[in-house]
This record gives C-alpha cells, structure tokens and sequence, in this order.
C-alpha cells in the first residue's frame, strides 16, 4: 500500500478553540465547519498564516460559487457560521476528491510526481523562515541538513511556498521567478473568530471584477479541480480566475516521504508558473502605487520603517498615483459608515517579507497588526484620514531629533536655519578632542546610528498610535463639534509625543558614562533639544498665546 496523507481527513490545521489556549488541529472540512468555534488559525510564520488562510477562502468561495453581491455576503454572514455539509460535499466530489491527499500517485496536494531530472534539495528549502541556503537565520536556528517535517507541516508550508517563493536561480523549463506574493506585503482584516476573519476577507465573486483577471466564474477553477496543471510560459501566464490566482502554483514540488521514518527531509523543486506582468497588480489584498519608470506598482515593506507609518496611504481612497487594497473598498461597502463611528471597527494585519535585491537574500519578515475602524475607508472618512495624516506628519517631524544631521527651523526673520539635532549635538561633542580637531561628519553620523535612539522612538509610539487611530474614528462627546473632537484628540497625541521624545532623549543620555566630558556634551545635547522640542511642540498655552497674537496683528490690519 502506497503512502497517504489525506488532508480532507487528517488534522494538519492548527486551530484555537474560542474556550481554550491550545490549538486543536482539524481537517480542511472541520476548520471550515468549526470556524465559528475557533478563534483564530494558527500558523508558524506570518507568510504560512496569509497562505493558509488564502487556501480556506479558496474553498469557501468554490463550495458556495459567491458571494455574488453583498446581499448574498449578509445572508452568509447572518448565519454565523459555514455550511458544514455543503462545505464537505463540495471538497469530497469524486473529480478532485483524490488531489487533496498529500502523497497522491498522479495529483499529489500542490505538487507534481516525482521529476527525473531534478535533484533532490532539503526540504528546509519549503520553508523560507529557515535558515536554509541564502537564507539568514531569522526565527529558527535548525540548518537544511536537520530539517525533518512531518506531513501535517509539509502540507503548511508547501501551501506558502507556492505563493512566496522566491525568483532568482537556475531551473528548468525556466529560471525562477518570484511567486505571486514574493516581496510585497499584504492585509489581511481580523474578526474575532476563525468564522468571521474569513468572511471579512470573503470577497465579492461575479464576472466583473479586476480580481477575476478578465474572467467569468464558469472559468475559474481552484488547483485540485483541474486533472493536469498548464505548461509553464516565460512571459508569463495569466490566472483563470480569482480561485485559480489564490492557490497559485509558481513550482513544481515533489515531497519524498520516507515511510519508516515518518518524516519528509527532502523534496524536488523546479519553476512552474510565472505570473504575467500584466496580472501582478491585480491582487485585491495588495496597496499599490505610482513608480514614474515602473507605473502602478505593489507597496513594499521598508528596513527602517514600519508599515503604520504609512497607515494614511493604506487606508485612503484610490487616486491616480496609487491605491488602496481592493478588499477595503468591499468592506466599505459591506459596513457603510452614516456618521463618525456609526461603521464597526475591526484588526487588520500586514505581513510581508523584504529582500536585499532581485536575486536575495531575506533580510527581515514584519507582521503588523493594526485597528481597522471602518469609518475610514467610507468617503465620508476623509476628515478622518486627513487628521491621521496630520498626526503621522507631526511624530515624523518629532523623530528628526534623533536623526543625523540638521532641522530647518524658522528664525524671528522667517528665514529657515539649519539647527543641528540633539542627537548630533551629544555625539559630535562626545567626539571632539580639541576645538582645532573637529571629528569627521562620519564618526559623527556613526555613533548617531548607533545609539538609535530613532527606533526606540517609534517603538514607543507604536502602541500610542493604535489608540489616537481608535480615538479619532469615535463619536465626538455631547455638545462637541466634530472639530472640536479632532482638536481634542490632536492635543492628546501631541502630548503623548512630548513624553515619549522625551523619555527617549533621557534614556540615551541616562546610558553615558558620568566623566566630565559626557556631562558636558549631554548638558549641551539636553539644552538643544528642549528649544527644538518646544518649537516643534508647543504646549496647548503657547499655541493659544501665538494665536491671540495672530488675531490681534489681523484686527489692527
């Protein structure tokens, strides 16, 4: 008897129980049908947890053939959880009742059989979190020659693998290229159930939409409905639809199960599909933007700056030089916003990994959670976007004072003066030796880097960020106008701002030695960054006091 794995019967998707704090693993039927009893999928990497949840949607939109429009999504979501019965009947259909098992003889789950002339690689090499070949050692500390997957894990990071892995490479019958997710980040909104984390990702699915790829429904097929896979072309090859998209195949991969042992330690891998250019910018759960060489391209995660930062962009409407997910639009439309935190409010995530060029290595891998209060993405929300984009503004203009270099501030004449950081300040009189030795702008810049006192800024503001986001999207108090309100929640961030520059400036000048010079240069750093801290920052006073005067000079005139 040949070796099986059947995932339509074995459990291999660790689910967390809403009563419980130990994930419970179930079958690809029962995750579906339990969903509602289950608080969320767990996975090992970020990339495995938007892959597996990719897959179920797959499932869920095929076992219903919709939602069609948004009155069909309210009945689904009414019911408050999936058929179970109509989910298992669908997924047991004798025409691909045979493709979901893991070690099948002819259409093994997501792969090929076994391949002639491809060589055998470690199996580590399915999951790009492991410090495997080019990969650095991120999370794990296992090398490809220990790595040993059962076949419930094997399944999990085969699913990832075919939408990240990553081009660059010699195969057959092309070179590498990157999957359909490779490089580019991704939302994913969050309910607090397994249930409703799927259906606030359940997108509309008709004829009409770009995410069909131009095609009709009666088109589409997810992969284990097809009996053989289309040749691969090297200019690239179009999805048959939105299913055909979310379960990809950018390799053929073939496991070897070493029966006796239980185990999977290595496994084939050669090019597959790639993903026409035309077709890459299409993906609904995709932020794009305008590139002046490139035209619309998909946002990419950055090394020094988390993705919140960007929070604006990501959540405002579509403009010509970019765009918002398409999966916003469809939540916009399912939870319409009448007034100011009348629309629900959920989590979204983002997760996404960041390269060092074309033909890389992975240098981090980031997943941000975020709150999704959906007033902002009605157009009613742009008020409310335009003051989130005023707060991001003001915490970006405070971070200059753990920068290098310089800040143009404004002097009596209204001229702008460059003022050197406080950051810069401490280190270039940390290094000074005489006053005829002045130390180079580098040494001044390097010991600047290395305190990063920067990181430890917005790392500090991360968590303050999440509540002045929830705070603005809420209903202004009685009596209040809506100005008023904003103004209220500025004020607060402001001063949330001023803590935390402040407690950042004294942490890095509380780590010094207590010799006379580190004194000296801290008292010089301290005195340069209370002035510009009080002119980027006045306090609530201040700004009243300047605006009297402003009132004053315009009556006289």
């Amino acid at each position: 008897m040949s070796a099986s794995f059947d995932l339509l019967t074995q459990p291999w998707l660790p689910c967390l129980p809403l009563d419980g704090q130990t994930p419970v693993a179930l079958s690809l039927p029962d995750a579906l049908a339990e969903a509602h009893r289950s608080r969320e999928l767990i996975a090992d990497s970020p990339l495995e947890g938007v892959a597996l949840h990719r897959l179920l949607l797959a499932v869920v939109h095929r076992s219903y053939m919709g939602p069609r429009d948004v009155d069909e999504w309210r009945a689904l979501w009414g019911a408050g959880r999936f058929d179970g019965e109509r989910v298992r009947a669908y997924l047991m259909d004798p025409r691909w009742r045979g493709h979901f098992d893991l070690f099948d003889a002819s259409r093994p789950f997501y792969q090929v059989p076994e391949m002639a002339d491809a060589r055998p690689n470690s199996v580590a090499k399915l999951a790009m979190e492991r410090a495997s070949g080019n990969n650095i050692t991120l999370f794990d500390h296992t090398t490809g020659e220990t790595a040993a997957f059962t076949p419930a894990e094997a399944a999990r990071y085969l699913v990832a693998f075919q939408l990240y892995a990553l081009g660059g490479g010699v195969s057959r019958p092309f070179n590498l290229s990157d999957g359909p997710l490779a490089r580019d980040y991704t939302v994913l909104a969050r309910g607090a159930t397994l249930f409703e984390t799927l259906m606030l990702n359940l997108l509309r699915y008709d004829d009409e939409l770009p995410h069909m790829f131009g095609r009709r429904v009666v088109e589409d097929s997810a992969w284990w409905e097809r009996e053989v896979d289309r040749e691969p072309d090297k200019d690239g090859t179009t999805p048959r639809g939105y299913c055909d998209y979310l379960t990809w195949q950018s390799r053929r991969v073939h496991l070897i199960y070493d029966e006796a042992e239980g185990t999977i330690r290595t496994c084939q891998v050669a090019q597959n599909l790639k993903l026409s250019a035309t077709a890459s910018s299409a993906d609904p759960f995709k932020a794009y933007r305008r590139d002046e060489k490139r035209g619309i391209v998909s946002r990419r995660l950055s090394e020094g700056k988390a993705v919140w930062r960007d929070s604006h962009a990501l959540l405002e409407e579509a403009r010509n030089d970019g765009s918002r997910p398409e999966a916003f639009e469809w939540l916009a439309a399912l939870f319409p916003a009448r007034r100011l935190g009348t629309a629900r409010g959920f989590d979204f995530e983002v997760a996404g990994y960041l390269t060092d060029g074309p033909q890389a290595t992975v240098l981090l891998w980031r997943r941000e959670r975020l709150p999704l209060p959906l007033g902002y993405l009605a157009p009613e929300g742009k008020p409310l976007r335009d003051e989130l984009d005023a707060g991001l503004g003001i915490a970006e203009e405070v971070s200059r004072l753990f920068r290098v270099g310089s800040i143009p501030i404004k002097d009596k004449d209204g001229k702008l003066r460059a003022q050197p950081t406080p950051v810069w300040v401490l280190a270039k009189d940390l290094l000074t030796v005489s006053r005829d030795r002045l130390p180079d702008r580098k040494d001044i810049a390097g010991l600047v880097e290395h305190y990063g006192a920067e990181r430890t800024y917005w790392a500090a503001i991360e968590p303050l960020f999440r509540l002045f986001m929830r705070s603005l999207a809420e209903e202004p108090a009685a009596g209040q106008t809506l100005e008023a309100h904003f103004s209220a929640m500025l004020t607060m961030w402001k001063d949330n701002l001023r803590t935390v520059a402040r407690r950042t400036f004294e942490e890095l000048v509380g780590g010094l030695e207590s010799d006379m010079r580190s004194l000296r240069a801290a008292a010089l750093a301290q005195r340069q960054f209370n002035w510009l801290l009080y002119r980027m920052l006045p306090t609530a006073e201040r700004e009243a006091a300047a605006a009297g005067r402003r009132d004053e000079r315009e009556v006289r005139a």
